[in-house]
């Protein structure tokens, strides 16, 4: 994270960043809202009003911490939480494709495990000298929070759907006198998350040793911590020349 600056002093890249990511913002918003008064007024049998409030919700947040906090956020990081919620919850839950197509669950959980990796790199280069680091070193790391994040996601899946009698394990079957959702289900998502984060593995590896692949522009662009801001050539007032002459003529003569 940087610190907040005006929109007029920021970089022409980072210009084009932050009206992409307000302009993917602003779309889902508008677009969960109309879902939302739409399915509130006429009813919905797939229960798709909560998670349409949701998506127009968490969209804004990005944008809110950095008016509450004054920090600007990473560009990379604004724009890939837009992507993935664009995908994972506004088609993904809102437009129902979870339960319209069987493999649209397991491509979801590829794209996170990716984007969960290229996160930790982002965290990895503030929690120390990052250069020091070797490719390997940072990798594995990125490979193993990813991992760490699926765990966490399973068991708060578990722990919604027993608490509060949801079904984001899938359907429940009778299993030892009670019903309990199918273990595959979860084991499905921590493979394809692995297969995204080991994706993520190969393009790092890859773009360090072989080809660049772009992975170089996504390491600078999620290790930078300077605030990219426009350089101005410092402007000299009259009275500040006039007086800067004077000292100049009075140190020639002595």
């Amino acid at each position: 994270m940087r610190k907040k600056v005006k929109f007029s002093q920021l970089t022409k890249k980072d210009k084009i960043f932050k009206i992409i990511n307000l302009a993917f913002m602003l779309s889902i918003f508008l677009a969960s809202a109309a879902l939302a008064i739409y399915y509130g007024v006429t009813g919905d049998p797939n229960d798709r009003l909560v998670p349409a409030i949701l998506v127009g919700v968490v969209s804004l947040l990005p944008y809110l911490f950095e008016l509450i906090f004054r920090t600007r956020l990473n560009n990379i990081l604004f724009l890939g939480l837009e992507i993935y919620l664009l995908f994972a919850g506004f088609i993904g839950a809102t437009l129902n494709f979870y339960n319209m197509f069987s493999w649209y669950d397991i491509v979801i959980h590829v794209i996170m495990g990716y984007l969960v990796a290229m996160l930790a790199l982002f965290f990895i280069a503030r929690l120390g000298d990052y250069k020091k680091l070797s490719v390997w070193q940072v990798v594995v790391f990125c490979l193993c929070f990813s991992l760490a994040v699926e765990l966490v996601w399973e068991l708060s899946e578990w722990a919604f759907d027993n608490l509060f009698g949801m079904s984001a394990q899938g359907d429940k079957v009778s299993a030892f006198g009670q019903l309990a959702p199918l273990v595959t289900d979860t084991m499905e998502d921590i493979l394809c998350n692995f297969s995204g984060a080991l994706l993520f593995f190969i393009h790092f590896i890859l773009g360090k040793k072989a080809l660049p692949l772009g992975i170089n522009a996504i390491e600078r662009e999620l290790t930078e911590t300077k605030i990219n801001v426009m350089q101005k050539e410092p402007q000299i007032t009259d009275s500040e020349g006039e007086e800067a002459k004077e000292a100049e003529t009075k140190q020639k003569k002595e």
